[in-house]
């Protein structure tokens, strides 16, 4: 995986109040079996020990994931 830059640091604020350091970096591609690779995907990097992993609604519809939460359900289209 190669990384194209690192970018400024960001303040992260969770809905609990909690607010953490990270750095904005960006890749040159994104390929994950069975989907369409992305080009130049954008990513906050973070101490994850307080929380699971997030990914934001830009790259949920680049990987055609839907949620349905009335449902508790994910689909891949």
């Amino acid at each position: 995986m190669g990384i194209l830059e690192f970018k400024e640091k960001q303040l992260i604020i969770f809905p609990n109040g909690i607010d953490i350091d990270g750095r904005m970096i960006k890749l040159k591609l994104l390929k994950i079996d069975g989907t369409i690779p992305i080009p130049e995907p954008t990513f906050c990097l973070f101490d994850m020990r307080m929380c699971d992993v997030i990914i934001g609604a830009k790259l949920m519809q680049q990987l055609r994931i839907i949620l349905n939460p009335s449902k508790k359900e994910i689909n891949f289209c």
